[in-house]
């Protein structure tokens, strides 16, 4: 599926079974290559930031990449820029040869292994720290964390410490589920320890709105 909002062109792939391949085996729908060309016709030359993809993974697990590196050619072949982000660590590391200073690499932090609430079929967070080390310090692509949702904020506190191969941090909360996270003082801790490390950092608005609460949450 291909949507453009306010101009940005966010890819989404559609995934079936693969009935040509091993049993488990899954591949990106039929058409999507050729589909993403069509579209990209229309925004030759602009030098938009792609994003791949922000509901689902560009990298999963159990999936025939190809496509997602086709599809990754041909946006940098039209003048574009991508923006990726996923859950994939030494899978996605395949694509960083396509990538320029341009582009942006990206993974989820949640920090959900280190609390006991693992993530099926995804990379640990070494790995995907591995990956984010590899695609900035070899590559020279830049790189970001998306700390959303958040299901353990130590190990949030601890990546704005330790990471400084990291070029942005974007940092939200969890939503439509309970926590008992206190969002206001998880918000201005990072905030702090961004700004003590030199980090560029961007707190999401449902986070913000949190911090700007004069009320103590849990």
């Amino acid at each position: 599926m291909i949507i453009v909002l306010m101009g940005v062109l966010i890819v989404m792939p559609v995934i079936w079974p693969n009935a040509s391949a091993s049993p488990g085996v899954m591949r990106l729908g039929q058409g999507l290559v050729e589909a993403t060309k069509k579209q990209l016709r229309y925004m030759a030359g602009g030098e938009n930031l792609i994003h791949l993809c922000f509901m689902c993974d560009p990298f999963p697990i159990g999936v025939d990449h190809v496509p997602t590196l086709e599809i990754i050619k041909a946006i940098k072949k039209s003048g574009n820029n991508v923006k990726i982000l996923t859950k994939g660590g030494k899978k996605a590391e395949k694509c960083f040869g396509l990538l320029d200073e341009d582009d942006w690499f990206g993974v989820t932090w949640s920090g959900a292994e280190f609390v006991g609430n693992a993530e099926p079929n995804v990379a640990s967070h070494k790995e995907r720290h591995e990956s984010i080390v590899i695609a900035n310090d070899v590559y020279g692509i830049k790189t970001w964390l998306s700390c959303e949702p958040v299901l353990d904020p130590n190990s949030i506190y601890a990546a704005i410490e330790c990471f400084d191969t990291v070029d942005l941090f974007a940092i939200g909360k969890i939503n439509y589920r309970s926590s008992t996270i206190n969002w206001r003082e998880f918000g201005h801790e990072c905030e702090r320890l961004c700004q003590k490390h030199g980090r560029n950092y961007i707190i999401k608005d449902s986070l913000r709105k949190e911090m700007e609460n004069e009320s103590i949450h849990s």
